[in-house]
């Protein structure tokens, strides 16, 4: 007899079975299934780290700056150094203190 398209065929072996005992799964039997990590909260301390980083270094240079104009006060390449290390500094502290992890 044919097997029409409506009627469904036999199983011949046992799919259903649970994997263990008491019906639960293990997940620290199978290494192959992906655990489930909030990714976005690790990206935030990564850009937070770099960020501050960054901006210690430009407060380091700019304190370097300072330092320099001492002895030399009238040198247009400080002058300009400091003003690009400030602009970098308030660019920084705008993302740091402007972003909201949680919108």
């Amino acid at each position: 007899m044919e097997q029409s398209e409506k009627t469904l065929p036999d199983i011949t072996s046992e799919e259903d079975v649970p994997l263990e005992e008491n019906n639960k799964i293990s997940d620290d039997n199978d290494k192959c299934l992906s655990k489930e990590i909030n990714i976005k909260s690790q990206l935030d301390v990564k850009k937070f780290s770099l960020g501050s980083h960054a901006l210690a270094w430009c407060m380091f240079f700019m304190f370097i700056c300072v330092i320099i104009s001492i002895w030399h006060p009238n040198s247009d390449l400080i002058d300009k150094a400091f003003d690009a290390y400030k602009l970098i500094v308030m660019t920084i502290l705008g993302y740091i203190f402007g972003s909201n992890s949680k919108q």
